[in-house]
């Protein structure tokens, strides 16, 4: 018996040291174990900002008075001791927080907050009457099966609520609340009495019961998805759209009714009317805010009056060309439906910005009596008898045509067009006066001489000109504004070409092009990357990743670089082909952004004094570095210091520490960051001892502690 109370007591000992919901079977008898951690929850409370802090696991929040700070984006599951409190004391936005599991909110008071991005599926005693007096529910994640009784939502916002696994939901809830974007609502909800006045709404109501027409109507802007069969004869189509005929203003947009019934035809062209943009000379054409209509037989209606402008009409039946001469002014950016027949068009004012691919019996009669034809791609057509003037015609896509002609190409200027695929352009004249060729590319084309490059480089344009594998030898580019033009398919390219430019700016070499004796005052943003032997006096006038692999850095200066500041790292990885500098180069440069220094690289020397900004410097594998570089009056922001380096003499005070890496340095203390300026996004040695330590109400904005090891409760 005695030998069972002595062990029951050991027992009993061990438990004490333990943290809540921790079990130690071993027989010990030490007074302390190692499950603590330096950094305590009180330590918190003197910061003024914990978004998107990373905590250790097991932290113990304890202690933590969140009264004024700022408590997002951050991930709490994994620590202990958080109270509802400290929920309710936090500031008046709790956003993207992740809980315990099973976490208690007895006790939750949402009043005056909002709640974003807050997933409380596994959470306990979770009453909905907590949420009464919350200014915002937005995308917060209820348990399964919630019981909505209780809760009021006048004075609230609730957006992209997910109430499809709730009970208890009712039409006053929704009716008393402001609704905006996606409200997910339970299988065979009635929504029967929903006003929908004033809501900016994407809701699906597929699985609903109740739904009219009438309560869509009332929204100020409805996105979302709506029950097969739903009856729209009565829908409000003078409200259905009230913008103008440039700037469509849509309460439906992009809602898919072709399962609905009873649409006619002013309800078809109310609900058609969108914004349809045009991608520069494709059959391409922007029609996201567009609606999807049911078919519509249109073969006894009457257009006239009617404005055919910012449509879709690509469910229409029996819509022909007779129809578009009814209409007011022609078709202007409206999709068409497949085969459009044009048979009893003679001519309007616009055919403009229409994808005609697949349209028939478009002649050139008909082509020749319309006033604005530009940015359309042409069906399957004889241009041969086509008679108006090119500027009638601009930006069309011709790769349908057949019968085109140069003459017909440059009367009275060229303008930029896709060709037919093989099309001779060597007659084409791009030297009169207002030619372009803005965003062409000739490459399917043939018959390109050099005067006709040099004609078109005379003008600067617009990006995407591509000239075809021509013979260049003889192209003389001197006092010519070169500005992106690409010359990568030509043939016998020579860097006397870029030199004798007048400028020469984003416009593309042929792969392998020799760059020796490159002499130019300026290269814009050209990149060269592509060519070789870059003369060393040319490697301040490009960015750093425009410049050829293995090329001569010794005379780079960032102060005079077109880049301004030296980078050798582009995301995680690192630029390999631009070599390190040695020190003395690096203390010239105006600043450093991306810096990865090899392993030993020797910093004894290193001076940032006359940089702006040091940004992204990863001296980890560095040595030497001087503990005075950090006093020079530069901004060291995102910096990775050598591992072992002493800290401990560095005087923090006014410096800024922002998103430094100090998980290997030695020396670190407490006062660093209580006389820091800033020290957001910091990580720390995994034995750092925060006893004593005061953020002094700083930001601890993006800190990083997951490194920390557990130390001794005692």
């Amino acid at each position: 018996m005695k030998t069972i109370v002595i062990l029951t007591l050991i027992g009993f000992l061990n438990s004490c040291s333990q943290a809540p919901g921790e079990l130690d079977l071993a027989l010990s008898t030490s007074s302390s174990s190692e499950n603590c951690y330096s950094l305590k929850g009180s330590h918190l409370s003197t910061a003024s900002d914990l978004s998107y802090i990373t905590l250790p696991s097991g932290f113990d929040l304890t202690g933590f008075n969140s009264t004024g700070v700022t408590f997002s984006n951050i991930n709490i599951s994994n620590t202990k001791g958080l109270s509802v409190q400290m929920l309710n004391n936090a500031n008046s936005t709790l956003r993207d927080i992740i809980l315990p599991a099973g976490f208690d909110m007895t006790g939750f008071n949402a009043s005056g907050k909002k709640l974003i991005n807050i997933d409380l599926s596994n959470t306990t005693n979770l009453n909905p009457t907590s949420f009464n007096g919350a200014t915002e529910l937005e995308n917060v994640t209820l348990p399964p099966n919630y019981n909505l009784t209780g809760l009021v939502t006048t004075g609230m916002v609730l957006e992209d609520m997910d109430f499809s696994n709730t009970s208890a939901l009712t039409i006053q809830m929704l009716n008393d609340a402001t609704l905006s974007g996606d409200i997910k609502l339970p299988d065979g909800f009635d929504v029967t009495g929903l006003d929908l006045t004033g809501a900016i709404i994407s809701t699906d109501f597929t699985s609903t019961v109740g739904l009219t027409i009438g309560i869509l109507d009332n929204a100020t802007y409805f996105g979302g998805k709506i029950p097969a069969g739903l009856d729209i004869s009565s829908l409000d189509y003078a409200n259905a759209e009230t913008g103008t005929l440039d700037l469509p203003n849509q309460k439906y947009m992009g809602v898919d009714f072709s399962q609905t019934t009873g649409i006619n035809f002013d309800i078809y062209m109310a609900l058609a009317r969108c914004t349809v943009r045009w991608i520069g000379m494709t059959t391409t054409r922007i029609t996201s805010s567009c609606n999807t209509l049911p078919p519509l037989d249109v073969s006894a209606e009457n257009f006239s009056g009617v404005s055919l402008y910012n449509m879709n009409l690509k469910s229409l039946v029996n819509f022909n060309g007779g129809h578009i001469q009814q209409s007011n002014e022609g078709l202007r950016n409206v999709v068409v439906p497949d085969g459009l027949d044009f048979t009893g068009y003679t001519g309007k004012e616009y055919i403009e910005n229409v994808d005609l691919s697949n349209a028939i019996n478009f002649t050139s009669t008909m082509f020749n009596n319309t006033n604005d034809l530009n940015n359309n791609t042409f069906p399957v057509m004889d241009f041969s008898g086509v008679n108006i003037w090119s500027t009638r015609w601009k930006n069309a896509n011709l790769k349908n045509v057949t019968g085109l002609t140069a003459a017909q190409i440059h009367t009275p200027y060229v303008h930029p067009l896709v060709y037919p695929d093989g099309f001779d352009i060597s007659g084409v004249d791009f030297s009169k006066t207002g030619s372009k060729a803005d965003g062409v590319d000739f490459t399917n084309t043939t018959g390109m001489v050099v005067s006709q490059i040099e004609n078109i480089i005379s003008i600067p344009a617009l990006p995407g000109i591509i000239f075809p594998a021509v013979d260049v030898s003889t192209l003389d580019t001197t006092g010519k504004t070169v500005w992106r033009h690409d010359f990568s398919n030509t043939i016998n390219f020579d860097v006397s070409m870029i030199n004798a430019a007048l400028s020469w700016i984003d416009s593309p070499i042929p792969d392998g092009t020799d760059l020796t004796g490159l002499n130019r005052p300026d290269m814009g943003s050209s990149n060269f990357s592509n060519g070789v032997n870059l003369p060393a006096t040319e490697i301040n006038k490009l960015a750093i990743t425009h410049i050829p692999a293995g090329s001569d850095f010794s005379l780079y200066d960032p102060m005079t670089a077109e880049s301004g500041t030296y980078k050798n790292v582009f995301g995680s990885t690192l630029y390999s082909e631009i070599p390190i500098f040695p020190v003395a180069q690096v203390n010239t440069f105006s600043k450093i952004d991306g810096l990865t220094l090899p392993s030993g690289y020797n910093l004894a020397s290193f001076d940032p004094s006359g940089m702006s900004l040091v940004r992204k410097l990863n001296a980890k594998e560095a040595t030497n570095f001087p503990i005075s570089a950090l006093d020079k009056g530069v901004d060291f922001k995102e910096f990775t210091p050598p591992d072992g380096l002493d800290i401990s003499s560095w005087n923090s005070t006014g410096k800024t520490i922002t998103g430094w890496d100090l998980s290997q340095v030695k020396g670190l203390n407490v006062n660093h960051f209580k006389n820091a300026s800033n020290i957001t996004g910091i990580k720390v040695p995994s034995d750092f001892d925060f006893t004593g330590v005061d953020f002094n109400s700083k930001s601890l904005y993006g800190a990083n502690f997951a490194n920390l090891v557990k130390t001794s409760c005692d």
